[in-house]
């Protein structure tokens, strides 16, 4: 009898113990839940599985998983633990140093979250940040972290999708545009030729245009070699690619456009008039309606697994020139995708769809200067010197089978393959403060 009322004793003790604890517990978290965050996950447009949870409506991710993901972008950050001040100190800009661990784990079930009371300081500045401890981790909000480090945070509910893109700022009221799902990048459609891009051919028909069969595998042929011209400089650089463009292979990458009106001509004395500038806008609006139209770009972007997408339209007329159009937020025409005109013909090999794709990918033309785009005549003449066969410099088509051509130091940084390049001292004025925009978007007012 007394072994039993000892017995009965010990177990009471027992559950008041953790109800007490229960109890401490719920009023430390304010009776807060945290459930495993179900959303998909979109970093510059890379479908990531983080170790999240879902508080009172928002998101909260470890910061480390945060550093660890971002590293090698515009916007990296390291972290460090300050012991003897219990807080963590961010750096803007610098590697992350991995400690092992990172994207690790994932929830499986409802947790109860502790606030943190360690401090947070992004470059010596002490940031109010909510984050609750979970299982021995920090977990921060993520439109916190997206702001003070000042990238896009945006919520797709429709397709229940966290998108966050290191190119564009931080915005607390930004919505997704689910026409142009990353219209405010400062990249446009094609952003890094580095990873997956996706290139879409367009053939255009005119009154009298016929693409015969043969056509169209030339034309998919000097893709191909495009290509791999690109793969091969990648390597150089350290950077890996992985391109599709074979329309032949996938034959939803391919479409067919009757155009009405005339494509842009460079005009014969440099000088672009109203009339030109017209033309140009016409044929801009009328294959981007053509694009929102009849390709199912996001879809395809989805099954690609890929947002960095090119449109290639080729015609056959004679009096147009092969031409970029590259991302721009200027004047009226905001248009987001970027696209390449290519003119088909013997005359126009596979050199030309490279030179001009490089173009939407953050290359110049260095062999005449231009302010605007931070090519001064010393640089044209210092390219001569140094990089003359420099495909954004060097005019030589080549042939059907390969290109001759180097990508330099010069258009590797501009491209965004390098950061960092000797002749940004010399000439500062090609400087860019986000890699792979055709032209510096930060100065324009």
């Amino acid at each position: 009898m007394f072994k039993t009322a000892k017995k009965t004793l010990a177990v009471a003790l027992v559950l008041l113990l953790a109800i007490s604890l229960f109890t401490i517990t719920a009023a430390a978290s304010g009776g807060l839940v945290a459930a495993p965050t179900a959303s998909t996950v979109l970093v510059n447009a890379v479908n990531v599985a983080f170790d999240a949870y879902n508080i009172a409506d928002n998101n909260y991710f470890k910061l480390r998983d945060i550093a660890y993901t971002l590293n090698g972008t515009v916007k990296q950050f390291e972290v460090e633990w300050d012991w003897a001040s219990n807080a963590i100190r961010l750096t803007s800009g610098m590697p992350y140093t991995s400690v092992g661990g990172e994207m690790q784990g994932k929830g499986l079930g409802n947790k109860t979250p502790i606030p943190t009371n360690s401090r947070v300081f992004l470059d010596g500045i002490e940031l109010q940040l909510t984050a609750y401890n979970i299982e021995d981790n920090n977990y921060f909000k993520l439109r916190d972290i997206g702001e003070a480090i000042d990238i896009g945070v945006t919520w797709d509910g429709p397709n229940n999708r966290i998108i966050v893109d290191t190119a564009q700022w931080y915005d607390p009221n930004s919505v997704p545009n689910y026409a142009h799902m990353y219209s405010n990048s400062m990249m446009g459609s094609a952003k890094y030729l580095e990873g997956r891009s996706l290139f879409i051919t367009i053939f255009c028909t005119f009154e009298n245009t016929v693409w015969s069969a043969d056509d169209i595998s030339a034309v998919a042929d000097r893709l191909r070699v495009a290509e791999a011209y690109f793969e091969n400089e990648a390597a150089k650089a350290g950077k890996s690619l992985d391109l599709v463009s074979d329309f032949v292979r996938n034959p939803d990458l391919r479409y067919d456009l009757d155009y009405v009106g005339e494509f842009f001509q460079y005009p014969a004395d440099g000088v672009f008039t109203e009339a030109v500038n017209k033309s140009t806008n016409d044929a801009n609006a009328y294959m981007d309606d053509f694009i929102e139209d009849n390709i199912p770009y996001l879809a395809l972007a989805d099954k690609y697994e890929t947002d960095s997408i090119a449109f290639i339209f080729v015609v056959k007329e004679w009096y147009v020139n092969s031409y970029a159009l590259s991302y721009s937020p200027e004047g009226s025409q905001n248009r987001y995708n970027e696209k390449v005109v290519i003119v088909y013909g013997s005359e126009r090999p596979p050199y030309t769809y490279a030179h001009e794709l490089l173009h939407i990918f953050g290359a110049v033309d260095l062999y005449f200067d231009s302010a605007y785009y931070g090519v001064s005549k010393d640089l044209v003449e210092y390219t001569e010197r140094t990089y003359p066969t420099d495909i954004m410099y060097d005019g030589n088509y080549g042939d059907n089978e390969r290109i001759i051509q180097m990508i330099s130091p010069i258009t590797a940084y501009c491209i965004g393959w390098l950061s960092d390049i000797p002749e940004l001292t010399q000439f500062p004025q090609l400087r860019r403060e986000f890699p792979a925009v055709y032209k510096d978007q930060s100065r324009v007012a």
